[in-house]
């Protein structure tokens, strides 16, 4: 059987761990933050270059600072568990170890308090053999195999209480004697390993195939987009135009990222209008057609990321790939015509349901890789870059960019329009305003000309009124209109008195000689109005109009 052992290809390991050197003594409250996977860090503000982690954690250790973390953000807990564990750890001081203190210590932070509810280790055990997919969680595996015995642990005591009784195991510390039970079951390291292959593989499929299916997307879109060619042969044409018939002019076509250099172009006279501003507006204006290539482009930019990791997708399917053959050999080399298994292990049952579905659909993920291969290849090489040479991302990239600097011009456009479009309008506001004054200054003079009657004012000898006249005329016009508003609003003012001061003197003898007094002040002032209202307009402009005749000594 060791021999057999030996000849299995190694398995995927679980996921990378940042350690510290300090770790809480109680269970704390979660930070819940996304996890970034330790192959998306390089050339990220996480690879902390730079900084000193370690002397940040003494720091925080020397000064206590981690005790508050530790008194600030206690998780509320089922304590009984841990009473119990603590009363455990305190009875046996003495208790027999064989884990190295770290992965001990790690055993009894990340894994045993998962089995609080377990009455025992046999019981967790069973779960495990019966692939218990709320229990097996990729973390949960990652972790035990993590932690799985090593060279750095007394492995020759760990066999010698393998095949211990039960009564001797009991003298392990709590840790060892999880270890010892979960050795006990068959392959148990390649198992996890395997069962953590299964749990990661349909989403990692799922996004690979999302992210695959985008590539193959745009690269289709970069090659048949009819709109994006002609937007190319404008700028073709418009460069060979600027360039005349210097060296750079004369140009049957260009490297693709000289596209992103027409915003770094500026007019002369405008240092905020640039050869982009100019071809955005053509294309308005003239060829709007050309404006469709944006929805062709519309994910590009999603591309540009995903090629981005190319290397990592690629390793990730690769993986995939390896990983499926590796477990072929495991289930029919070491599974077969096993006949002293658990009664609760269906490890074999479930991962050969796995192998058939994850084969089948693994075949249409090649083919998609293959394809995508195929397709960023051909497009690159379409726009005259050499794939071997120029990195995938940076081709996406240069059309990611120019699809945001011509949405961003495409703004200014709108901008530029509606400043046009309020300009224009003031300019026909004020032409109207300009009209209606035209307008009432005539209909006021044809007035004058009608309140003059045959009695019109000397004009010049040209037979017109003068500036003066007429600028006399309209005020006295006006001074006639506001003398005639005055007196109406006066005796509408009187009237009101009158009425107030008959309501308060209702009382009061109509024989009193100071109400009598008063009543007839008030018919005099009441004769003048009806007096000053029987002058006519037209009389009162005439005698003004007689006066302005009279020469004014200086």
């Amino acid at each position: 059987k060791k021999s057999k052992d030996n000849i299995i290809p190694p398995v995927p390991t679980g996921p990378k761990r940042k350690e510290l050197h300090h770790y809480p003594q109680i269970k704390l409250k979660n930070l819940q933050w996304q996890k970034l996977e330790p192959h998306h860090l390089e050339k990220t503000v996480w690879t902390l270059e730079g900084v000193d982690e370690s002397e940040f954690e003494d720091v925080l250790h020397r000064t206590g600072e981690l005790e508050k973390i530790d008194t600030f953000f206690a998780a509320k807990v089922n304590t009984l568990f841990d009473r119990k564990l603590k009363a455990k750890m305190e009875e046996r001081k003495d208790a027999i170890k064989f884990l190295s203190k770290e992965k001990s210590r790690n055993l009894n932070i990340a894994v045993l308090p998962r089995f609080k509810h377990f009455d025992s280790f046999v019981d967790v055990r069973k779960r495990i053999l019966a692939v218990d997919d709320q229990l097996c969680t990729d973390t949960l595996l990652g972790n035990l195999i993590s932690y799985i015995p090593s060279k750095e642990d007394d492995l020759n005591t760990m066999e010698k209480y393998i095949k211990a009784s039960e009564e001797e195991q009991k003298k392990l510390d709590t840790p060892e004697q999880f270890i010892i039970e979960m050795m006990k079951t068959y392959r148990y390291e390649s198992r996890l390993q395997f069962m953590l292959f299964r749990v990661q593989f349909w989403e990692r499929y799922d996004q690979l195939t999302k992210n695959m299916t985008m590539v193959v997307e745009v690269s289709d879109a970069l090659r048949s987009s009819s709109s994006l060619k002609e937007l190319l042969c404008l700028i073709l044409m418009l460069g060979n135009y600027m360039n005349g018939s210097s060296f750079q002019g004369g140009a049957f076509g260009m490297r693709v990222s000289s596209i992103n250099k027409l915003g770094d172009t500026k007019a002369s006279s405008n240092s905020s209008t640039t050869l982009l501003n100019v071809l955005v507006g053509i294309t308005r204006r003239q060829f709007p057609h050309i404006q469709r290539f944006e929805h062709d482009l519309r994910n590009v930019q999603h591309a540009a990321r995903i090629m981005a990791t190319v290397n990592d997708m690629v390793e990730q399917y690769t993986d995939m790939r390896q990983n499926l053959k590796k477990l072929d050999i495991e289930l029919d080399t070491k599974w077969k015509d096993i006949e002293d298994l658990d009664e609760e292990d269906r490890f074999l049952e479930v991962m050969e349901k796995h192998r058939t579905a994850a084969s089948e659909r693994f075949e249409e993920l090649e083919s998609l890789y293959i394809n995508m291969d195929a397709k960023w290849k051909d497009v690159m090489t379409f726009y005259g870059e050499n794939p071997k040479v120029m990195r995938p991302d940076d081709f996406f990239n240069i059309f990611a960019k120019f699809a945001t600097s011509w949405k961003d011009a495409n703004h200014q456009e709108d901008k530029l329009i509606q400043r046009m479009e309020r300009e224009a309008k003031r300019k026909r506001d004020e032409e109207a305003r300009q009209q209606r004054a035209r307008a009432l200054k005539e209909a006021n003079e044809a007035a004058l000309e009608n309140i003059g009657g045959d009695d019109e004012p000397p004009s010049s000898p040209g037979g017109t009124l003068r500036e003066d006249d007429r600028r006399m005329m309209d005020n006295l016009l006006e001074k006639l209109r506001s003398g005639e508003t005055e007196n109406r609003q006066r005796r509408e003012r009187r009237k009101r008195q009158q009425k107030r001061m008959l309501e308060q003197q209702q009382q009061i003898s109509l024989s009193s000689p100071l109400f009598e007094e008063e009543q007839e002040r008030d018919n005099d002032d009441d004769e003048d109005d009806f007096l000053m209202t029987e002058i006519s307009a037209a009389d009162l402009l005439k005698n003004l109009q007689a006066e302005s005749t009279t020469p004014i000594s200086l």
